[in-house]
């Protein structure tokens, strides 16, 4: 199994469609996990967007905007101290000789400026005999700029980006189908390296002399000679011919005799040596969605010293484009994986300048290299594999969805860390699964096989259908269902006293010979008892639907216990009671109340390891139980819902109202069960009409009435608890009367 898991995802690793969905998905939700993250302050956007137009009362298309206005930003940026400069704005069309003029003036004072330049693809014939194509090339070629300003730049530079309707995830550092040119964001990081020029120049001399005398002397005989890119080319070629003459850089930066100690020096040499390592392109590491990259907007930068203070521009980089923030308006802009959920993405400027700053951090998103991949890969499959075969099912699936959230907290640290991109799809959606579902699969085989095994040995011992239920059900405890069940609660009134004053011995006995009265009555109905905590007991009757004959034996059992609760505290007054803690007898009862309630739960064994118990479960049981507390309040027996008694023609039981009880947020309506109507008198007869009579009129608000009505019931029987708990919420009410959306439920919030 761990082979197997393992080579499997290996293989997978190489298929298009995987790699696809570990670009989209894995590396989706690593961005996720970690969020965005701070960009350094190197790096500027100054934005153009419609309300820019509107306000320096210029056409809305950036391409119609009369450059002078770019001549004054470049005088307030040059004056503000900045490094470099990029326009991420095409210039290919001449414009009157004044404007153009002032702009390449100040671009000429400026010193760094670059200019962005347009690729398009042009299908060229390839020659054969007789002069007929023998077929056609896709060549890339750099479009021309207007002359004046190229002429006057520092460098122009392509920043190629795909306009599809995919995630954005890369950037060409160096553009391979137009000749490996150096696009945008590397072109304004070596100028803004230049630096620290004489330390590169001096680090390369140290590594290789001969490479070192084929550079410029020093900074400023290259910018004179406007030749950036092909100096960014010659390092580029030196690089790719001798791979280990960067890793020698970075060595010789690290070692002593290097003389070095300015850490942003160093740090930009750095980053300056790593960006000529590796493929033409690099994974973008986003700092998230857009405006993340400290972005001003172009008028502020054009209006006069009092505003609003703007961020200072002293040595930044900082990048002129098309910025909008309205879905509607926008135009330069790409789908990323910050791009908002109301459909703004990241523009173009703010990537190039993401890029910009990926490589002066030297932290672009970057993949382990493929054996050392494939290999994490297939051991992480291997050991996944492993653990699920050895452990029980629960215990593997268990281990699985550990080790699958351990693996991805240590991706996503990683990520976060590092910028580095861990394969997610194929250990966590592959591997995970197969080695989970692929041994309970083996694991369900080999339990089949051992319960033919079972069934062939104890064919010689036990009837069929015993061999069906113990083969299927074996160890299984876990099976529940849904049933219409009335259930009884029990409990014994000052019971917490009785057992401080009883030895444990005698209160065992007591109560042993307590729950034999009571489970009598109740198996003698057809009832089941549940569960018994000290001296509360729980039992049940249940049928597939609602049933009138299964409410019929609940109310009859509860009258049954009743009197055997009576029963049996008169043989214990008898006999004198048993023996207290101090030795002594001590006259001892057991009044019970009793609470029922109808309704459907879910029956089935509740416990675990080797404990369970056959539990019913679900709001009916917590309203039952409700209802037997509810007897404390009322001063009553027996309680039940009206679920239990409606229908029921046999028993005589007195309407107590509507109740809100403690944890309920519906109301319960309650009567009194006072026994069958074949053995009702007419004291009690007369007791229930007038009760009701009482009821009705605090239903009405007529507080006299129904004072009166309850004095009546008090006259009839003296210490009757609901009438009691009536009358003094009648008195209560006359005082000071409930609001208008009273209907007459008793709310009782506690216990």
């Amino acid at each position: 199994m761990a082979l197997l898991v393992g080579s499997a995802g290996v293989l997978a690793g190489f298929l298009p469609l995987v790699q696809e969905w570990e670009e989209g998905l894995g590396l989706g939700l690593l961005y996720t996990m970690r969020g965005p993250r701070e960009a350094p302050e190197e790096v500027v956007v100054v934005s153009i967007d419609r309300a820019t137009a509107k306000n320096l009362g210029v056409p809305t298309d950036v391409d119609e905007w009369p450059r002078s206005l770019h001549a004054r930003l470049l005088e307030r940026i040059a004056a503000g101290g900045a490094a470099v400069v990029a326009f991420d704005i095409i210039f290919s069309e001449p414009r009157p000789d004044s404007e153009d003029k002032a702009f390449a003036e100040a671009i000429r004072k400026t010193r760094s400026v670059i200019l962005c330049q347009s690729i398009t693809k042009e299908k060229v014939p390839l020659g054969g005999e007789g002069g007929a194509p023998a077929g056609f090339a896709h060549v890339e070629i750099l479009e021309p700029l207007c002359p004046t300003l190229a002429d006057s730049a520092t460098a122009t530079a392509p920043f190629p980006l795909p306009k599809v309707p995919v995630r954005l995830n890369q950037f060409w550092k160096f553009k391979t189908g137009a000749g490996e040119i150096p696009t945008l964001p590397v072109v304004a990081f070596q100028i803004y390296a230049l630096d620290v020029y004489d330390d590169f120049r001096r680090l390369l001399a140290a590594v290789s002399a001969r490479n070192a005398a084929l550079m410029p002397p020093d900074r400023e005989t290259l910018l004179a000679s406007r030749a950036i890119k092909e100096f960014i080319l010659s390092l580029r070629s030196f690089v790719k011919g001798n791979p280990a003459l960067a890793e020698a850089m970075l060595e010789e930066l690290e070692s002593s005799s290097f003389r070095l100690q300015d850490r942003d020096r160093k740090r930009l040499l750095a980053a300056q040596i790593r960006m000529y390592q590796g493929e033409d392109s690099a994974y973008l590491n986003y700092f998230g969605p857009p405006g993340s990259v400290t972005t001003i907007r172009y008028e502020d930068l054009l209006a006069e010293a009092g505003g609003e203070e703007l961020p200072s521009l002293k040595g930044k980089a900082v990048f002129v484009g098309m910025s909008e923030l309205l879905r509607a308006e926008q135009i330069d802009a790409f789908y990323t994986v910050f791009s908002r959920p109301d459909g703004v993405d990241l523009s173009g400027v703010e990537i190039a300048a993401t890029a910009f700053a990926n490589l002066l951090e030297g932290d672009t998103v970057s993949q382990p290299s493929p054996p050392l991949r494939l290999l994490s890969i297939f051991l992480w499959g291997s050991a996944l594999g492993a653990a699920c075969f050895l452990l029980s099912p629960l215990g593997g699936i268990a281990a699985a969805l550990g080790l699958g959230s351990l693996y991805l907290f240590a991706a996503g640290h990683q990520f976060a860390a590092a910028g580095t991109w861990n394969a997610l799809v194929v250990p966590l959606l592959f591997q995970l699964p197969l080695a989970t579902f692929g041994t309970l699969g083996w694991k369900y085989h080999v339990t089949n096989r051992e319960r033919r095994i079972i069934r062939k040995a104890f064919a010689h011992y036990l009837p069929e259908s015993e061999i069906d239920q113990l083969v299927d059900n074996l160890g299984d405890l876990s099976g529940a269902r849904i049933v219409y069940s009335t259930l009884l609660f029990t409990d014994v009134k000052g019971y917490t006293g009785i057992s401080e004053r009883l030895d444990p011995g005698e209160l065992l006995i007591l109560m042993n010979r307590y729950y034999q009265a009571l489970f009598h009555e109740v198996k003698a109905r057809g009832g089941s008892v549940s569960n018994i905590i000290g001296d509360a007991m729980l039992a049940f009757w249940t049928t597939a639907s609602t049933d009138a004959s299964q409410r019929d034996l609940a109310c009859s059992a509860a009258l049954d216990v009743d009197l055997a609760v009576e029963r049996f505290n008169a043989s214990l007054r008898a006999d004198g009671g048993p023996d207290t803690l101090d030795g002594t007898r001590a006259p001892v009862q057991l009044p019970t109340r009793l609470g029922l309630h109808s309704g459907y739960i879910s029956l089935g064994n509740v416990g675990a390891e080797d404990h369970y118990e056959l539990t019913p479960m679900g709001d009916i049981v917590n309203t039952a139980s409700r209802l037997d507390d509810l007897n404390k309040k009322l001063g009553t027996r027996i309680i039940v819902s009206a679920e239990v008694i409606a229908g029921l023609e046999g028993y005589l039981a007195r309407e107590l109202g509507s109740f809100q009880v403690a944890g309920k947020t519906q109301d319960v309506a309650v009567y009194e069960l006072l026994c069958r109507r074949d053995e009702a008198t007419e004291e009690i007869l007369e007791l229930e009409r007038a009760f009701a009579d009482g009821l009705a009129a605090y239903r009405q608000k007529s507080w006299s009435e129904a004072i009166a009505g309850f004095r009546r019931c008090l006259d009839m029987r003296e210490g009757d608890g609901p009438s009691r708990f009536f009358l003094g919420r009648c008195e209560q009410y006359r005082k000071s009367p409930p609001g208008d959306d009273w209907h007459g439920t008793v709310h009782l919030p506690d216990k």
